[in-house]
């Protein structure tokens, strides 16, 4: 028989004063999911959901430090499901690993302060629904075998960043919406295609061996730019793009 139980860790307003956060969280196999909050009273929730018998007992390691208002997050688990809850005025960093199992990051457009992703994961999905680019310097989404699904929408960059989205075995998928942002698209795939039937607002440079896309004013320098790659070695990548 199988139980289920969580351990919640968190810290609020009253506890600490912080500015700045890096979330590092790796768990071998499971699923890690990360939202923000706009309580002001609430700096961070994590909760490991854990399944486990009699014969294993999943091990979760957790430890946060605050240092000059700068908070740093190291959690773990052999088995578990984690829900990371952050509070959205907080400049950002997470670094997410699983070795089998999903990553699911969402970023509201009220989440403005979210500067770097690293998302891997050896087998399962990586999928980000960002609403927002305003501080982002970089998303490097990356798994083995599986699927890497991103949804980019946003009007303004206070730099330039880049995005990197890979899989080795599976698909690529890419949904971008852009307004006052310049953008430069490339795609490849070894073994498969690349499918961009929907690109608006875009010149197509080329479309084999690599889908290469650039807004008209990218070489402006008054303009911040998003830096985009979608690969795959064997499978497909997909390509919906709009800018205006």
């Amino acid at each position: 028989m199988l139980y289920t139980a969580t351990e919640t860790f968190e810290l609020t307003t009253a506890q600490a004063t912080v500015e700045e956060a890096e979330i590092s969280c790796t768990v071998s196999t499971g699923s890690i999911k990360v939202s923000f909050t706009s309580n002001a009273s609430l700096i961070y929730q994590v909760v490991f959901t854990k399944n486990f018998g009699f014969l294993f007992q999943p091990k979760i390691d957790f430890n946060d430090t605050v240092r000059n208002e700068e908070l740093r997050i190291n959690a773990s688990s052999s088995t578990a499901s984690v829900d990371i809850t952050l509070n959205q005025n907080i400049k950002s960093s997470f670094t997410l690993t699983t070795a089998v199992g999903s990553i699911r990051v969402e970023v509201p457009a009220t989440a403005s302060n979210v500067r770097k992703l690293t998302l891997t994961t050896a087998t399962g999905e990586i999928w980000v629904n960002m609403t927002t680019t305003a501080s982002l310097e970089r998303l490097v989404a990356t798994t083995s075998v599986g699927e890497v699904e991103a949804h980019i929408k946003s009007s303004f960059q206070s730099r330039d960043a880049t995005v990197q989205l890979t899989t080795t075995t599976g698909r690529v998928e890419l949904n971008l919406n852009i307004t006052n942002i310049e953008a430069d698209i490339r795609a490849s795939t070894t073994t498969g295609r690349v499918e961009a039937g929907n690109v608006v607002g875009f010149t197509i440079f080329s479309t084999t061996p690599t889908y290469h896309a650039q807004t008209p004013d990218y070489g402006s320098p008054a303009h911040r730019k998003l830096d985009i790659t979608a690969n795959t070695t064997t499978g497909t990548v997909e390509i919906t793009a709009y800018h205006q």
